[in-house]
């Protein structure tokens, strides 16, 4: 049996959202950004519950999160706070 690792990652809750605390599910995510990362953890940000606030998840190479940060109005700021 193998594994469609698209639609699993499509599925998966990758995080809890620190602002709003729903979860984060992989299809909410842009992951095509990290096909060709050329180093790791790589970030990906998302506008999730806020017109504000972003959020941004800190991804190894296997998809896993390895820490989450809430940015203010872009996500080139500062975070704000670091969530883990």
């Amino acid at each position: 049996m193998t594994i469609d690792v698209t639609s699993y990652i499509w599925r998966k809750v990758m995080s809890i959202c620190p602002l709003c605390k729903k979860p984060i599910y992989g299809r909410d995510l842009e992951l095509h950004s990290l096909e060709n990362a050329d180093h790791w953890p790589m970030p990906v940000t998302i506008k999730h519950c806020s017109n504000t606030e972003c959020v941004k998840l800190w991804m190894d190479a296997n998809y896993a999160v390895r820490s989450t940060e809430v940015c203010i109005d872009q996500p080139s700021l500062t975070p704000e706070h670091t969530y883990e």
